[in-house]
């Protein structure tokens, strides 16, 4: 059994969660073209562990920032004081099924749900 998200589609090669109303996929592909502006990894850290925004969002700016992280290691160039075990923390459980918020738009790991979106219709039990 596959425990991720289903993708419906994709936006500049980032999934775009299933089950999403197309207001709410029109948002979502904006965020992502936020994302896409956004080069520094304190930010990008930031975006991945902030609930308003969206999961797809968030779980680009956990890829980009991880990718910086990265490069800036080979590099061997300063980059921000971030580990890559904390940006993974900050986006946990955004694409897993069994740990996405029944009612919001975020992980019921997130520290802070009450800024996430609501969803129009909340997931079924059964569904998670």
């Amino acid at each position: 059994m596959n425990d991720e998200l289903p993708i419906a589609t994709t936006h500049k090669g980032v999934g775009i969660h299933a089950g999403q109303p197309a207001r709410r996929v029109a948002l979502v592909k904006k965020e992502i073209d936020k994302v896409t502006r956004v080069s520094d990894l304190e930010q990008l850290y930031e975006i991945a562990g902030d609930c308003s925004w969206s999961p797809e969002a968030r779980l680009f700016a956990e890829a980009r920032c991880i990718a910086g992280l990265q490069i800036a290691t080979e590099r061997r160039q300063a980059h921000a004081d971030i580990d890559k075990e904390a940006v993974v923390a900050a986006a946990a459980g955004l694409s897993v099924l069994k740990w996405v918020c029944p009612d919001r738009y975020c992980s019921i790991l997130d520290s802070h749900p009450e800024r996430a979106a609501l969803r129009d219709d909340p997931l079924d039990d059964d569904a998670e």
